[in-house]
């Protein structure tokens, strides 16, 4: 009968043991990730992409105020004096509450009532939209 000490343990358990230890470390990030999507505690962000006034005049065109700036800090990435490129991305901003996020998707993206939807700001035309990060 073997001593414990002279039991050994088969090299393919140990590198079994091993490659299940690494595959669990590399998915918990993926998890959590997973977790807080379900939980609604990732952010949305914002994008402001710019278009010519001709293109904006041919839809629904939202006029902002500095009221809507304060309501919604996520605009505030249209007050840069910087020009960009029609159709480029301007810049990004995020909202952390999902009721915000809707409200501010029903009043200034796109949707499918409203597929021509554009903003302006201090003479400047937009179109927004908004993706779950």
């Amino acid at each position: 009968m073997p001593t414990p000490q002279e039991e050994k343990v088969p090299y393919y358990k140990i590198a079994l043991i091993l490659i299940l230890g690494l595959g669990i470390i590399i998915l918990i990030p993926y998890i959590l990730g997973f977790i807080v999507g379900l939980t609604g505690e990732g952010a949305y962000l914002v994008c402001a992409h710019v278009v010519n006034e001709s293109e904006a005049r041919n839809g629904t065109v939202v006029h902002l105020t500095d009221e809507d700036l304060r309501q919604y800090p996520a605009l505030q990435i249209l007050e840069t004096e910087d020009s960009f490129p029609t159709g480029e991305l301007r810049a990004e901003g995020k909202i952390k509450d999902p009721q915000e996020a809707r409200e501010f998707i029903e009043r200034f993206t796109r949707t499918a009532e409203v597929p021509d939807r554009y903003v302006e700001y201090r003479g400047n035309y937009y179109w927004i939209d908004v993706t779950i990060s």
